[in-house]
């Protein structure tokens, strides 16, 4: 009988996957934000941040597109910026799953997610010149992140949960 062939994946291979999916999920998160912000109180809540590019990048009138034509944009930057931070709540999962509440993982995910974003911002500002994103809300901090958004950031700590198990059973790293 022939053995069974176990496909490990390397770090960059998973952070590279998480990075093209989650930049999928950021095209879907843009009519969902224009949808929370249209929601009744508490939900519309979630979403009372607001950010928007650089000016300079003529991106800024996205909310202006009728909301049926379900428009989101993102850079192919966010690539390694997903990547890496979700291989950071993969990390941070495994690291607390046994130990820890969802709740308590929901708000390290919210502080670490934040944290990254903010550390993100800086780097793709340096790196190009330009704000790939900023915050202009009340809560923002620094241009990058915004205190409003980190109840999302850990709710995405949180659903992302499911899909962390589905690869580390299927396409592990072997560090799990």
């Amino acid at each position: 009988m022939m053995p069974r062939l176990q496909f490990r994946w390397s770090h960059v291979q998973q952070s590279l996957f998480y990075g093209l999916f989650l930049l999928a999920g950021e095209v879907c998160f843009y009519p969902i934000v224009r949808l929370g912000k249209m929601a009744p109180a508490p939900l519309r809540w979630l979403f009372a941040f607001e950010w928007t590019t650089d000016p300079r990048l003529g991106l800024g009138h996205m909310n202006e597109a009728p909301f049926w034509a379900l428009f989101g944009q993102a850079s192919l930057w966010m690539i390694p910026v997903y990547g890496s931070t979700a291989a950071v709540v993969h990390a941070a999962y495994l690291a607390l799953r046994s130990r820890t509440s969802r709740l308590v993982r929901f708000f390290v995910y919210a502080a670490g997610i934040g944290a990254l974003e903010y550390a993100w911002g800086w780097i793709l500002y340096w790196l190009t010149g330009y704000a790939i994103w900023l915050y202009v809300d009340a809560w923002a901090l620094g241009r990058f992140t915004s205190l409003a958004i980190l109840p999302l950031w850990g709710i995405t700590g949180v659903l992302l949960e499911p899909l962390i198990v589905s690869v580390e059973r299927h396409f592990p790293t072997g560090t799990a």
